[in-house]
């Protein structure tokens, strides 16, 4: 350090910085854990990709529950008829020849929501092969908060999508998330309290 009697003491040290880049999975993303997934799509492997998106990276030790469904009348009936609760749906477009839309099972789901008065709606979420602007504008008009093309994205870009809705729905209902509303990108994980059906 140096010294002097007019201008006080100066000190120098070194700072020894851990470099995150974009995408990196270093990156500490607080979202919840033990959430329920339904991916919705009519081929095995498009959702084992997303078992894989949504178990690796930012998700990895987050102990998301994924569930299957290969149509949309498997997915209405698991929600609707059986009461089963998801927090987030992942609904292709295109689920097999003679097969409601996807964007058509969202509009029933959220109309039920609705009839429902649910609190905290499900985030419904569009994929498909086809990612015009229209295709992303009927995902919207539809219900869907998310839309995602193929190649579908890594987990960490799905992480960073998730996270403002999620935190969205904290707004809405502080008990969604057991920890305070107080979240940032530098806090650790929380954690989530299951709701009834």
């Amino acid at each position: 350090s140096d010294v002097s009697a007019s201008q006080g003491a100066v000190f120098y040290f070194n700072l020894s910085l851990k470099r995150v880049t974009e995408g990196s999975a270093d990156i500490a993303v607080p979202l919840p854990r033990n959430m329920k997934v339904l991916v919705v799509d009519d081929t095995p492997l498009n959702r084992r990709l997303w078992h894989i998106i949504l178990s690796s990276g930012p998700f990895s030790e987050l102990e998301w529950r994924i569930d299957e469904a290969d149509d949309g009348e498997t997915a209405l009936q698991r929600i609707i008829e059986d009461a089963k609760v998801y927090d987030i749906v992942i609904m292709d477009q295109y689920l097999g020849e003679g097969k409601k839309l996807g964007r058509d099972v969202t509009r029933e789901l959220r109309k039920w929501e609705a009839e429902q008065s649910m609190p905290i709606p499900m985030l419904l979420i569009g994929a498909s092969a086809n990612c015009t602007t229209v295709d992303r504008e009927d995902s919207v008009l539809a219900g869907q908060e998310l839309f995602y093309g193929k190649p579908y994205p890594k987990s960490q870009q799905v992480a960073t999508d998730l996270l403002p809705l999620l935190l969205r729905r904290l707004r809405r209902e502080p008990h969604f998330f057991a920890a305070p509303p107080t979240l940032s990108l530098s806090e650790s994980t929380s954690s989530l309290p299951r709701r009834t059906a």
